[in-house]
């Protein structure tokens, strides 16, 4: 089981229990083992191109990086599968606002609302698995009922990529 399973205890405006802990949030715990992450220079990654700082559980091979110029997380740490997710989720999710059919804000007030959290939460860098899958699941049903002409094929590869 994961540790961020065990370790949720934050609530949101509307009382709904979450599973959060703000050390894993902010990329200090690592989400898999609980152990306590390292933070390093991105080049260690990306073999030897920086983009700042990065925290990162090496047992678990998980890591996130930081906001630009700082040591605050971009979300909790993510395993290869998570990234995998955390892609895909962007990569379809996104669509939603890039195409303009309503602006990022109101994409991502319309995600909080879908998914029952509270918007300050509502970041793919807080994401599990299970997660990403409701949100493209959600994006794709969003977008087809937009243009379903037009985005059909997408929904078509999610589930080819077995990302559903």
């Amino acid at each position: 089981a994961n540790y961020i399973n065990v370790k949720w205890r934050v609530r949101n405006s509307r009382n709904l229990n979450y599973m959060i802990d703000k050390d894993i949030l902010a990329g200090l715990v690592c989400p898999y083992c609980g152990r306590n992450t390292e933070l390093i220079d991105s080049a260690e990654i990306y073999h030897g191109k920086s983009f700042g700082w990065m925290y990162i559980c090496r047992p678990c091979d998980a890591y996130v990086g930081c906001k630009t110029g700082t040591k605050e997380s971009l979300g909790r740490l993510a395993n290869a599968e998570l990234r995998k997710y955390k892609q895909a989720t962007h990569d379809v999710f996104d669509l939603i606002w890039k195409d303009n059919h309503i602006n990022r804000t109101e994409a991502y007030t319309w995600l909080s609302q879908k998914l029952g959290i509270d918007r300050d939460f509502t970041h793919m860098g807080m994401f599990d698995v299970d997660q990403c899958k409701q949100v493209i699941e959600l994006a794709c049903h969003y977008l087809i009922s937009v243009n379903e002409q037009k985005y059909r094929q997408l929904l078509k590869q999610t589930m080819d990529n077995n990302m559903l």
